[in-house]
């Protein structure tokens, strides 16, 4: 017998956490940290009661045998044991917060699953002290399309589009049917091929379980046309890198250029593409970094500045005044963090160039807060991007090309409207159990 746990995500952009339970083995995915930022103002961690005071305020689902024995002090719940009847496991679809974000408080023994891309950047970032918990020590490397075992549970990562690398969506088998699980994905990448290659491979899948982040913002589903084209409004990666180049080639000045860092597909082709418009793009330190360990990138000019530590030999450093005196030549990445870098550059007839950066957008109060500096300083904003879930038309098109039995959408704040023909939908209440039996979801 097959169980299928919905914890969360059901009806929140990320943090999914579901768990599919078989006689011999408990597989969960993902791990992301919704929640873990509920406070609006900053409340010192307490060291050694991370992960109980995680619990205890809800920032962390209550799942038995998934923690360590001496982080749950006094709570009701199972601890992780190694050698239990039923092994247990992780998988990791890709690694953005909402995907990864709690992937410290585990047990540090617990295997965690990700494909070999991922794991390199969670590598990275972990040397960049993004986590401020404790790196997970026992991540394991998936191959594309290669099938693993684990009791009777057998699964495989098989690469999607998103603007991240390493991205996959997982096929999973247990005795009692296929699940598939899309993880995020979308077609208007550079990859829109493995999106297409996915749902070909997981066709006919008796539970399809999938994002829905774009459908939280259109009123009718049922009207979409299906289709796996982008329309002439689509804001795809390749139109986004055009307008970059064409808004630096045009502007006066020095460009600050707000992006997304682990969108290293589109950022490890910016170089190239400024040279084109007789611009030179200068990185924060760490996204550098990111772009040297990851992309294998070499000779990357970086913002002296920011640099800490010993200076590399492998990169060119670009001091302030070496800006001001020839704006109009630089691009520099300048994250919000950096915001008050502007100030020195008044003289020099700046653009801000925001492109999928944080803020994402007006829902979080620093966004007006940024444009409100800036307006200060008379420093023009340009907004340009696009979004790393597919557009409903194509969203349509791919579940409707796996054609489940039953189709669970979540990761949405609307996931009743995403209803395809010839599947059943099915909404699971968060902390919902179902059973799979003979490809039937009870």
């Amino acid at each position: 017998m097959t169980e299928i746990h919905f914890y969360r995500g059901l009806r929140t952009i990320g943090g999914t956490v579901i768990e599919i339970a078989t006689d011999s083995a408990r597989c969960l995915f993902d791990f992301g940290s919704a929640g873990l930022d509920a406070w609006q103002r900053p409340v010192n961690p307490r060291p050694d009661k991370r992960v109980y005071d995680a619990l205890r305020t809800g920032a962390l689902p209550a799942i038995d045998g998934i923690y360590d024995h001496t982080d749950l002090c006094d709570l009701p719940l199972d601890p992780y044991d190694e050698d239990a009847k039923r092994p247990v496991f992780f998988l990791i679809s890709h690694v953005h917060i909402d995907h990864i974000g709690s992937l410290d408080y585990l047990d540090e023994s617990i295997p965690v699953y990700m494909t070999r891309k991922s794991l390199r950047i969670y590598q990275t970032l972990c040397e960049l002290g993004d986590f401020e918990y404790r790196p997970h020590r026992n991540c394991v490397a998936l191959d594309d399309g290669d099938w693993v075992t684990v009791g009777d549970i057998r699964f495989r990562a098989l690469p999607v589009d998103h603007d991240i690398p390493g991205a996959c969506g997982f096929e999973i088998v247990t005795p009692d049917g296929r699940i598939a699980y899309t993880g995020d994905f979308r077609l208007h990448g550079f990859d829109r091929a493995d999106s297409l290659d996915f749902v070909r491979a997981v066709q006919g899948a008796d539970l399809c379980i999938s994002e829905g982040v774009t459908v939280s913002f259109i009123e009718d589903f049922d009207a979409v046309i299906p289709t796996d084209e982008l329309s002439e409004r689509s804001n795809s990666e390749a139109r986004i890198l055009t307008e970059i180049g064409a808004a630096a080639g045009l502007a006066p000045g020095l460009v600050f250029l707000n992006v997304y860092p682990r969108n290293l597909e589109r950022l490890r082709r910016l170089p190239e593409l400024l040279r084109q418009h007789d611009r030179e793009m200068v990185w924060e330190p760490d996204t550098a970094f990111l772009l040297e360990s990851c992309c294998g990138l070499r000779d990357l000019s970086v913002y002296t500045p920011f640099e800490k530590g010993e200076r590399s030999r492998d990169r060119r450093y670009i001091t302030r005044e070496i800006l001001q005196s020839d704006p109009g030549r630089y691009v520099l990445q300048l994250s919000l963090d950096n915001l008050l870098e502007t100030l020195d550059f008044s003289g020099c007839n700046p653009l801000y160039l925001h492109a999928n950066g944080v803020p994402l957008g007006d829902y979080d109060p620093a966004y007006r807060q940024l444009l409100d500096f800036l307006e200060m300083q008379n420093i023009p904003f340009l907004t340009l991007g696009c979004g790393g879930h597919a557009e409903p038309a194509n969203l349509k098109f791919l579940l409707e090309t796996i054609a489940p039995r039953y189709l669970v959408p979540l990761h949405s704040l609307t996931p009743e409207k995403i209803k395809i023909r010839g599947s059943q939908q099915i909404l699971p209440p968060e902390n919902s159990v179902y059973k799979l039996e003979n490809g039937k979801l009870i």
